[in-house]
């Protein structure tokens, strides 16, 4: 069995779109299981329990909350994954295969290690770290765009080129 683990902040936007990949995912190869660990949220633990609470007949996937944060600290301080979503990939011999945002990477390092493919989800990280050098003076350019008054339509010509580069993103 090949395992996703997503940990992710009921308060962030992005963790909506993460749980229905993951969710995905898990039905997309036989032997891949996902759950998905509600870290303690840092406004107040009861949004991560009101969220599962409200939304756990419509996950498909299997959920816990890190109620103390151990979990999350734990792997904080092993693969410095400090943002929400975030994920581990955790090949069939137990070994931690890939990690990091599930929007980055995550299905192609699955499709490799699902496909025996050696080196596959080191290959696909170095690909996306390319790929982010890339958009490192994009971001830039980005930032200095959406600070300024008027200047909007240059900030979404920027996300343009992004998505154009890399349309994952």
């Amino acid at each position: 069995t090949v395992y996703v683990v997503l940990f992710f902040s009921a308060a962030d936007a992005a963790t909506q779109r993460s749980l229905r990949l993951v969710e995905r995912l898990q039905g997309s190869a036989e032997r891949v299981s996902a759950v998905a660990v509600a870290a303690l949220d840092r406004k107040g633990a009861m949004t991560n329990l009101a969220f599962l609470e409200r939304n756990k007949e419509r996950l498909g996937i299997a959920v816990a909350h890190d109620k103390l944060d151990k979990a999350v600290k734990a792997w904080d301080a092993q693969f410095a994954l400090k943002a929400t979503p975030r994920a581990l990939l955790i090949d069939r011999s137990g070994r931690v295969a890939w990690s990091g945002n599930p929007f980055n990477g995550l299905e192609a390092a699955l499709a490799a290690v699902v496909a025996g493919e050696k080196g596959g989800p080191e290959r696909v990280l170095a690909e996306r770290r390319t790929l982010w050098a890339e958009f490192a003076p994009l971001a830039e350019e980005h930032k200095r765009h959406a600070q300024r008054d008027g200047a909007e339509l240059k900030a979404a010509e920027v996300v343009q080129r992004m998505v154009d580069k890399d349309p994952e993103f």
